[in-house]
């Protein structure tokens, strides 16, 4: 088995670190509601909005980075489509935070979608590692 490059280390790792964060934004998104129900207290000792405008904060950048160093690796569009409409999605559930249902479903639509943009960036850098090796790709593209 070969061994990875400490680059595609690197990449894998920021991917994992994002989906880690999307998938806490997503179980955040579906768990509160139940939780503000069965406890009408909570909403005031946790800042809602402020959370979802701090989570923004971190998912932008570590985004860029990690898409950034995967396409250095694959040039692939399909990751960083993906991750665009990810973004916008929980930038939507940011802005309309007075709207609870709005809020909701284009959050965890950001975080699906940036969920399937991290997994395609790191199917893509695994794929051009092969490729460079002289390897098919797992995926069955072409060894272009």
């Amino acid at each position: 088995m070969l061994s990875k490059t400490k680059v595609e280390i690197r990449n894998n790792l920021w991917d994992k670190i994002a989906m880690g964060l999307a998938s806490v934004c997503a179980i955040h998104c579906l768990l509160l509601p139940v939780v503000l129900v069965a406890l009408p207290w909570l909403e005031g000792l946790f800042p809602h909005a402020w959370f979802h405008v701090m989570i923004l904060g971190v998912t932008v950048p570590l985004a860029l980075l990690a898409f950034y160093h995967g396409w250095k690796q694959h040039r692939t569009l399909s990751p960083l489509l993906w991750a665009t409409a990810g973004v916008l999605g929980l930038t939507v559930g940011v802005v309309m935070h007075e709207n609870f249902m709005m809020e909701r479903i284009f959050s965890l639509a950001g975080s699906f979608f940036l969920l399937l943009g991290h997994a395609q960036n790191i199917r893509r850098c695994r794929c051009h590692h092969d490729h460079n090796q002289g390897h098919f790709c797992r995926d069955n593209h072409s060894n272009s």
